[in-house]
């Protein structure tokens, strides 16, 4: 907003009428000018843990009357990014085309690489074999994979790994 914009606002939020409730959002709090900003309790939001949205979406199936395997639930919920709507519109995306979904079908719709890439790769690292490395990045690119969740799953791997959890 502008300047003057911010003092119009703020004149609203000193006499405001007493059934009114402000609700003010924005990615850019540093902007807010201090005068607006110590009239208001201010509430940060964050992204959503994968347990809040998987329970979320178990919320939206049980409504629906449908029985989802919390490991399809918790693919979807890895691939909204810590985003409510993202997982429910994924969940609808999915359960359009089939209403039993399995987990290999669930990462084929997503686009998400196999775990047997994520081995490969993780031998490749093992093994310092940088050539073989990019041409499995390269083969994962061509095939529309989606390289960021391929990353991602490497990382809770590794965290796995480092924590004894796998071999």
């Amino acid at each position: 907003l502008t300047t003057e914009a911010f003092n119009a606002l703020l004149k609203t939020l000193e006499e405001p009428p007493s059934h009114t409730v402000f609700v003010l959002a924005t990615t850019e709090p540093h902007k807010v000018p201090e005068t607006i900003i110590s009239r208001c309790i201010r509430v940060d939001f964050h992204r959503a843990t994968a347990e809040e949205l998987i329970h979320a979406l178990k919320r939206i199936t049980v409504g629906e009357h449908m029985t989802i395997p919390d490991d399809v639930l918790a693919e979807v919920a890895g691939a909204a990014d810590g985003s409510f709507r993202d997982a429910a519109k994924l969940l609808e995306e999915i359960l359009l085309e089939n209403k039993k979904p399995s987990l290999l079908q669930v990462r084929e719709k997503l686009g998400l690489s196999e775990y047997l890439l994520i081995d490969d790769f993780m031998e490749k690292l093992d093994q310092k074999d940088a050539k073989e490395l990019l041409i499995l990045l390269d083969k994962l690119e061509t095939e529309g994979k989606n390289i960021r969740q391929f990353f991602l799953n490497v990382i809770t791997k590794l965290e796995k790994k480092l924590l004894g959890c796998v071999s």
